[in-house]
Parts: C-alpha cells; sequence; structure tokens
C-alpha cells in the first residue's frame, strides 16, 4: 500500500528522478488491487518485464 496522495507523489517523483538518461516511472497495480511504483529504462514498461 501507499499511503496518501503525498507519499505516492514522493515515491513517483524519485523513482522518475533516479533513472539516468531515458526512463519513464510507472503506478501500476498487482493482480490484488495493491498499488506500487517503478521505473524502467528507456522503453521498457512493467508488461514487458514481466511486472503485470
Amino acid at each position: 500500500m501507499l499511503g496518501s496522495l503525498d507519499e505516492v507523489i514522493d515515491k513517483f517523483s524519485k523513482a522518475a528522478a533516479g533513472k539516468f538518461g531515458a526512463g519513464w516511472s510507472f503506478l501500476s497495480a498487482d493482480k490484488a488491487g495493491n498499488l506500487y511504483v517503478t521505473a524502467s529504462p528507456n522503453q521498457d514498461n512493467p508488461f514487458s518485464e514481466g511486472t503485470d
């Protein structure tokens, strides 16, 4: 669970800032509906990384 909206924004911003060069941050949900934040380089995404 990510918590408050401010916590989501903070985690999302940190994930985006932590990527060197090109990349993306994603707010995703697992099969149970729990939200989580990830970051991927270049064109990668949660589906291509198998974390859908």
